[in-house]
């Protein structure tokens, strides 16, 4: 994932309290972008990280503001699931996202390709 993605899903989540998800091919993908990110905001105070979460597949990074970033693989169940952004490999099959688009909140949040 690109520093210019991270800092768009860290500024969602984060400051603007947004539940935002990372998906990826596979669970290990997922795991990585995680452990990639949390690597990323260590030492940074302004992005007030509340918790990490690394239990059993659900992969997660919560912010003080209320907002959380979740780390998801293809095969993850999404149904449930309300996020403001979700954020997909680029290339990801239409069949894909139309599963995923139920789990966009009202407000009509984006996809973003990364």
């Amino acid at each position: 994932m690109h520093d210019f993605h991270k800092a768009a899903a860290v500024r969602a989540a984060a400051f603007d309290g947004e539940q935002v998800a990372v998906v990826s091919a596979t669970l290990p993908a997922a795991q990585d972008i995680c452990a990639g990110l949390e690597d990323w905001l260590t030492g940074d105070p302004a992005a007030r990280v509340e918790k990490v979460r690394r239990t059993n597949g659900h992969h997660s990074i919560q912010f003080a503001g209320g907002g959380s970033i979740h780390f998801l693989s293809f095969r993850s169940p999404a149904r449930g699931r309300s996020y403001g952004r979700i954020f997909v490999p680029i290339g990801t099959s239409a069949d894909y996202l139309r599963e995923l688009l139920p789990c966009l909140d009202v407000s009509g949040g984006p996809f973003v390709g990364y």
